[in-house]
């Protein structure tokens, strides 16, 4: 596996999961304000050819969706800041989790995407453009992935490295208390 040592080449591991988590929490959390805000009709117009009623209830539900999608990934981002502040690995996997899951499914997206355009005449173009939109959107979303996953690892070593320092430590500690005297019985025996 990766395991990167700095982040954008020159911040650590720590203030680079810092930012990410930042910039994440105020970009879910302005999109959650324009969701509300334009909670309504999100600014379209349905075509003469739908109902009206029909219209206005998927419109209402992907709306809901997206505001629960916006609030989940607010709550992933305060587990990250919490994460790093308080050198807690397991707050990280959620974030890990979701993010690895949104790649995924935005790479398949896109190449999926890409790929049918190619077979549409007069859609070519539009297949290059995901096709490249997609590597390099996918390309950032997986560095910025793989930092926050080797800042995992770091903690994981640094665990590891704690409990076997307190685990010598303790060794230590116990050989300091045992009574290294011979046992009462052995001066029986000389008699």
């Amino acid at each position: 596996m990766v395991v990167l040592d700095k982040w954008c080449c020159c911040l650590s591991l720590r203030t680079g999961t810092l930012v990410i988590g930042w910039l994440g929490l105020m970009g879910s959390i302005s999109d959650l304000v324009y969701l509300i805000c334009d909670f309504p009709d999100m600014g379209i117009t349905p075509p003469d050819s739908i109902n009206k009623e029909t219209f206005d209830h998927v419109m209402r539900s992907m709306s809901s969706s997206f505001i629960g999608t916006e609030i989940i990934g607010i709550l992933m981002n305060i587990a990250l800041l919490y994460a790093v502040n308080s050198n807690k690995k397991l707050m990280l996997l959620p974030w890990l989790i979701t993010k690895g899951l949104g790649i995924s499914v935005a790479s398949l997206f896109f190449f999926l995407g890409g790929i049918a355009c190619f077979f549409v005449e007069n859609m070519t173009g539009l297949g290059s453009l995901l096709l490249t939109v997609g590597v390099l959107t996918c390309g950032i979303y997986l560095y910025i992935w793989l930092c926050v996953l080797s800042l995992y690892q770091r903690l994981s070593e640094e665990e590891i490295m704690n409990l076997r320092h307190n685990n010598e430590e303790a060794g230590v500690m116990a050989t300091n208390r045992i009574d290294m005297s011979p046992p009462a019985y052995s001066k029986l025996q000389n008699v």
